[in-house]
């Protein structure tokens, strides 16, 4: 086997694995500790997974403090772009082939659209970060950022924003391990728990695939403590990644070290 076929090689293997853990941490953003048995399909890989269930996390707060089960739909909510929002949520319970869903249209006809915490459970990545990104600032979503470990909404926002990018480009099998992503992420210093420094920060590369994962990373140590993600990607840049350049995915030398990289 040349070089060439073998490095090519490598690139596919790669391409495949990388996006395992990736998606396998995608669906843990935004829900709460309670699990159930998933099959994610990735790539040629079909994953079975221990999968978060159920309810988002900031429907309940929404839920609670409005009084409304379908706050959702209520336009004094939004800054902007409620009409787009309301028809990618519609689209979304549309598709679903949820049994639950299945009840609620066949038992109520009124409202149309089923409560928040049956709609947003169905509703796409990208849905669910445009919702995020609409609501106004108010007290509600800073503390929903807190509980991210976020002190800024913000950031909160972008990130969210980054990971939609980055879970569209798993599930279309596009190539991630030298991408310039359009959505770059903006990494705090001053987060509420280990990240990285205002220097370390300096160095990195903010449209690459490194800056994505240390996001995922660092909600994963919050939302889902004991995760396997980083361990996960660990092994894998060990045993798959023998022909590629860490840097062209964004990876800095001493990238272990890094408080939210490191072993705990």
């Amino acid at each position: 086997m040349s070089a060439t076929t073998d490095f090519v090689l490598t690139l596919i293997r790669f391409k495949r694995t990388v996006r395992i853990p990736i998606t396998t941490s995608l669906v843990k953003i935004f829900t709460s500790k309670t699990s159930s048995t998933f099959i994610v399909s990735t790539a040629d890989c079909v994953l079975s997974f221990s999968m978060p269930l159920k309810r988002l996390k900031f429907v309940q707060v929404y839920a609670e403090s409005t009084g409304n089960s379908h706050w959702y739909d209520d336009e004094a909510l939004y800054r902007f772009g409620y009409a787009d929002l309301m028809e990618h949520i519609n689209a979304d319970v549309k598709r679903s082939n949820e049994d639950f869903i299945k009840h609620y249209n066949s038992k109520y006809d009124n409202p149309l659209m089923p409560p928040s915490w049956m709609a947003l459970e169905v509703v796409s990545f990208a849905t669910l970060s445009r919702l995020f990104q609409a609501l106004k600032l108010d007290n509600h979503k800073e503390y929903i950022t807190e509980q991210f470990g976020l002190k800024k909404v913000a950031i909160l926002e972008n990130w969210l924003h980054a990971i939609s990018n980055l879970r569209n480009c798993c599930a279309h099998h596009s190539r991630v391990w030298n991408r310039r992503f359009m959505v770059s992420v903006t990494l705090p210093y001053n987060t509420l728990y280990p990240f990285m420094d205002r220097t370390t920060i300096g160095q990195i590369r903010t449209n690459k695939l490194f800056a994505i994962l240390s996001c995922i990373a660092y909600i994963l140590d919050i939302i889902s403590p004991g995760s396997d993600f980083k361990k996960n990607i660990k092994k894998l840049l060990k045993s798959d990644c023998r022909l590629l350049e860490l840097k062209d995915m964004g990876f800095p030398q001493y990238w272990q070290s890094i408080p939210i990289w490191r072993e705990k």
